[in-house]
């Protein structure tokens, strides 16, 4: 697929989301280091008047008990309040330790304080305005490294947007308590950081519900956001303490928003199909217990419960629920890129490795072998060569080292793929190629169990983390699944990939398997077919050389038997002669009749309707009492009828000759996928075990009269019509012969 057209429009989306990360960590950055080493309040008062809940325990502002849950600064010294930026010029030219008289109204009554002044120093804007940042650079950071990784995923750009807009909004709070330069942009990020919450947690880590409707329910959301930021916007400076309630609302909102998405981890865990989708899933959830549901919990306490915490306490737990989705990606491929990082880490490692290599191997050659190497054209060529041809090789080993650290594998895909083809083509059977990939796998993936199925689905009572289908021309012809790897660590893209190829050689191979015996059972068919043609010509010889000589034995018997007055002995042993040359020309007439080639002639015949006819016949000839009871249904098949009919009363015959005391004959006639069953059901003495699996060979009878030739024709028409016949069951109550016929078009 060819996906340069999607590049093209989401690199430049990349490039804007660096340059705007890059320009918000600077105004954070300027706004957190503008009042160090400078006098203020002891506490962070925003541009409105609203007492910021960012301090430190050891300020004057919090020591002095100011209400930093909803309190407005009215007055300074029985001046109004002249505004955040104002208030910072003002409080700087002052010294440390001058109180100040602050009159600050709250929950409807208005409040006096003496709050003596502070030095900012670089503790405190690391206690405060360097956590904000660093917690900012993390969110922003992993966001860009989701978008670069995956940039065509709507879940790697929901998680950027996400990271990004909280991210933002931590930077310019920076501002917004301090500086305040960017007062509008921290409201714009305010409105934006709930909607895109909100989409994460329908995409993440799987779609929930469908594009339109998300689309419209983040709509939904966002158009109300936007238009209370613009109502807050316009009574920020003249009702501040309804713009504190609305931003209230707004963090009780993400926070809300981020239970329910940790709660759709919980769910993708619980419930999730994918293994390695639930993998990821519960490492996601552990990090967004971590380090989402504290500040959640910060939050319902500080707004709702009145419950003075401090952000600082809890801000530093995002940065670890952003570290978590960090391993998550690196370690878990939470992102499904995990190729583009171990080639994009190997390829920085080994440029790194490659420029020292350079940079040593001249200053080397320019202080003990040639002087002045650093500036020669031919040495620096000489090198350069060099590290062009070591390059890959190093690049190469730098890569093991990677899959060993993080994937703890030292799998070497091309050459386990290699050697397997070369094994996998010497083995005849199913069974042996699974054992072989089951061996092969353990050893190089260290898996604490495989199965390599074919015909079926894997039956493992555990679920997989890696299952690849063995497919031959879109016909999947099983599957092989692979349990977690003893060592603990996840699957690399390139030990799934030594799975896939193993699963397609072995889908080749097990056809060629099947090919073979097919060959192999036609091959047999046909050595079959000579054989009996090899009998026929050897009974026709056998019956042009001894039917004469019969012909001659019965007359002369005959003559015999009319001339013979003298005792019965003579005229019964004349009898016996007579009788014996008709027994012995019936059967070289059955063995002429076998030898012979059949042509089968098929047309559409209803197979109840012949059964019909079979049992009719058989009940007429029947030589002694037998009850036959037929169970049938029309079914249309291809088939000559007359060799059919034959086969089916040779059967119908064997049965009744198998119950000479009487008896019952059942006939059934069933529709299994794809084929026609009819069953032959004695109530006979059965047939002895341990010729059982002979009583289709040609000759094979135990029967005085019988010649072994009669289910030897059965067989023989049963197959040329494409099915089959077998002794399906036989006992002391009798013997079940079943036959199958191909429903459909002739073969």
């Amino acid at each position: 697929m060819d996906t340069s057209p999607r590049r093209s429009r989401t690199t430049p989306l990349l490039w804007l989301y660096a340059i705007a990360a890059a320009a918000l960590l600077t105004i954070g950055v300027r706004a957190g280091t503008a009042l160090v080493g400078s006098v203020f309040p002891g506490f962070l008062v925003l541009d409105n008047g609203i007492l910021a809940s960012v301090y430190a325990r050891d300020w004057t502002g919090p020591r002095a008990g100011l209400p930093f849950n909803g309190g407005v600064v009215v007055s300074i010294d029985g001046q109004p309040f002249p505004g955040g930026r104002a208030l910072v010029d003002a409080v700087a030219a002052r010294e440390p330790g001058v109180e100040i008289e602050w009159v600050v109204s709250h929950a409807g009554e208005l409040q006096s304080w003496r709050v003596p002044t502070m030095r900012f120093t670089w503790r405190h804007q690391t206690q405060t305005f360097g956590l904000y940042l660093f917690v900012a650079a993390t969110l922003l950071a992993i966001g860009g490294l989701a978008l670069a990784l995956r940039p065509d995923s709507t879940t790697a750009r929901s998680l950027a947007a996400t990271l990004g807009s909280v991210g933002g909004l931590l930077a310019l709070a920076v501002d917004h308590m301090s500086t305040h330069g960017w007062t509008e942009a921290y409201h714009v990020f305010e409105a934006l950081a709930p909607a895109s919450i909100l989409h994460l947690a329908l995409v993440f880590p799987r779609e929930r519900v469908a594009p339109p409707l998300r689309r419209r329910l983040v709509g939904a959301l966002a158009a109300l956001l936007v238009a209370g930021t613009l109502a807050e916007t316009w009574i920020f400076y003249d009702r501040p303490h309804l713009a504190w309630s609305w931003d209230a609302a707004v963090y009780l909102l993400m926070a809300a928003l981020g239970v329910a998405m940790i709660a759709s981890f919980a769910d993708s865990f619980a419930r999730g199909r994918d293994p390695m989708e639930r993998t990821r899933a519960a490492l996601v959830f552990t990090g967004g217990l971590v380090g989402f549901l504290l500040p959640a919990a910060a939050l319902f306490a500080f707004f709702l419960l009145d419950v003075e915490v401090p952000t600082t306490w809890w801000t530093p737990f995002l940065a670890v629920f952003a570290l978590f989705l960090l391993y998550a990606i690196v370690r878990h491929d939470l992102l499904e890129a995990e190729r583009v990082v171990r080639l994009g880490v190997g390829y920085a490692l080994a440029t790194v490795g490659v420029l020292v290599v350079y940079a040593s191997g001249l200053a080397l050659l320019s202080r003990f072998v040639w002087p002045g190497a650093e500036r020669s054209p031919v040495a620096s060529f000489v090198l350069v060569l060099g590290v062009a041809i070591s390059f890959e090789p190093l690049r190469q080993r730098v890569q093991r080292g990677i899959d060993r650290v993080f994937y703890r594998s030292r799998v070497d895909v091309a050459g386990a793929l290699e050697a397997a083809s070369a094994d996998l083509s010497t083995l005849e059977t199913e069974p042996a190629i699974g054992a072989y990939l089951e061996a092969l796998l353990d050893r190089e993936l260290g898996c604490e169990w495989v199965a390599a199925h074919f015909g079926a689905e894997p039956e493992v009572e555990r679920a997989p983390l890696a299952v690849r289908p063995v497919v031959f021309r879109g016909e999947r012809l099983g599957a092989i699944a692979c349990g977690p790897k003893r060592s603990g660590a996840p699957y690399s893209a390139a030990e799934l990939d030594l799975v896939g190829g193993l699963a397609s050689q072995a889908g080749l191979a097990v056809h060629h398997v099947r090919t073979l015996h097919a060959l192999r059972a036609a091959q047999e068919s046909l050595i079959r077919t000579e054989r009996l043609a090899a009998v026929g010509q050897f009974a026709g010889a056998v019956a042009h050389g001894i039917r004469n000589p019969l012909a001659g034995i019965r007359a002369a018997a005959q003559v015999a038997h009319l001339r013979a007055t003298r005792g019965e002995f003579a005229i019964e042993s004349l009898a016996n002669v007579v009788s014996e040359s008709d027994r012995l020309d019936q059967r070289i007439r059955s063995l002429l009749d076998f030898s012979r080639p059949f042509e089968i002639r098929r047309r559409p015949v209803d197979l109840g309707a012949l059964l019909e006819a079979v049992r009719t016949t058989l009940q007429a000839s029947a030589a002694h009492p037998v009850a036959i009871e037929l169970r049938t249904r029309p079914i249309a098949i291809d088939a000559d009828p007359a060799y059919l009919e034959e086969a089916l009363l040779e059967l119908g015959h064997n049965a009744i000759r198998a119950m000479p005391d009487g008896g019952t004959l059942h006939i059934e006639l069933d529709v299994e996928p794809g084929a026609a069953v009819v069953r032959f059901r004695d109530s006979g003495g059965g047939v002895p075990e341990g010729i059982r699996a002979r009583v289709f060979e040609l000759f094979f009878t135990t029967r005085r009269e019988g010649s072994g030739i009669g289910l030897a024709t059965v067989k023989k028409i049963v197959e040329l019509h494409g099915g089959s016949v077998h002794l399906e069951s036989s006992g002391a109550r009798g013997s079940v012969f079943r036959i199958e016929l191909p429903i459909g078009s002739s073969p």
